[in-house]
């Protein structure tokens, strides 16, 4: 949905949301605005001030909370800082990588990356300047709670944010990349990580969080009474994929390559150049956990690096 009045809903009195392709938080107290995530783009900062001016003509944006430092969860948050001085909120690994946006193209591309990667999709165009630097730590504001998590998996930097409204009690909890909605696991079921078993440990920590929303980054939101079935299929798509590796590992598919084209085919993905390095890269990180947790194992061989199993 695009960023409008029709796609911002209340969760609660003093707490909405923008449904969007990247879902933005919207959090109220007195007369200021703390948005969590500002959308994929400048653009999409531009399309934020101009509706909450609009519903909200007496309240101003104070700060952008980041869940994490992928450009299209702050894309919009150079416009807010640059037009608005909107302040912007983020753990210290984030705030390094948002000032450093080339580390993006680094992880992905090994270095200086690729054409196809300078959109603001994936790269914001300037480096975004933190105000704050959030720890896990609980602050209070006039009207709401606010808690930030470590969930890390998805991305070394990512937080969940929980906010509490003062005025009804209810609790809604922004979780970025951490947990994926099913909308984007039936789209793709091998989401960007960087760490599985992390991933899992943040979801399963996310699902022992008394909430009555929960919020991904992309998808539709879920509640207390559905988060632990959302939370055991992010968790299972998660070993299906190791099991998938080792298995075509065992099947003499044994360079990273071989094993990526390996899963594509399995999978009815057709390969284009942005998926290639994203896949890619979520493959060499699960190789990197499963080598960490001795189930496999590598070598040079013929100037190849070569997998095999161990278990």
């Amino acid at each position: 949905m695009a960023i409008n009045e029709k796609s911002f809903v209340k969760l609660s009195a003093n707490v909405g949301m923008f449904c969007h392709s990247t879902n933005i938080g919207v959090v109220f107290s007195n007369d200021e605005i703390f948005l969590i995530d500002s959308g994929q783009s400048e653009e999409d900062g531009k399309l934020i001030a101009e509706t909450l001016s609009s519903l909200f003509p007496e309240k101003k944006i104070k700060a952008v909370i980041q869940t994490h430092s992928h450009a299209d969860h702050c894309g919009g948050s150079l416009y807010l800082k640059k037009n608005l001085e909107t302040q912007i909120w983020a753990s210290a690994e984030s705030a390094r990588i948002m000032e450093v946006p080339a580390i993006i193209g680094a992880i992905y591309c090994g270095g200086v990356s690729l054409k196809e990667f300078d959109i603001p999709q994936f790269m914001p165009p300037e480096p975004i300047f933190t105000d704050r630097i959030l720890t896990e730590e609980k602050i209070e504001l006039d009207d709401v709670f606010i808690s930030f998590y470590f969930l890390p998996g998805h991305f070394f930097d990512q937080i969940g944010i929980l906010v509490q409204d003062k005025s009804d009690g209810i609790k809604s909890f922004f979780l970025g990349d951490s947990f994926f909605g099913i909308e984007l696991l039936k789209k793709t079921w091998i989401p960007f990580l960087c760490n599985q078993k992390d991933f899992r440990k943040s979801v399963r920590k996310i699902a022992s969080i008394k909430s009555d929303f929960y919020i991904p980054g992309h998808g539709s939101k879920c509640t207390f009474a559905t988060i632990n079935a959302f939370a055991e299929i992010n968790i299972m798509v998660t070993y299906e994929f190791e099991s998938l590796i080792l298995k075509k590992i065992k099947e003499g598919f044994r360079t990273t390559e071989e094993l990526l084209k390996a899963i594509a085919d399995y999978s009815s993905i057709k390969m284009k150049v942005v998926p290639f390095y994203l896949i890619g890269t979520t493959l060499r990180s699960y190789l990197s956990c499963l080598e960490h947790e001795g189930q496999i194992a590598c070598e040079i061989i013929d100037n190849k690096l070569i997998w095999r199993t161990l278990k």
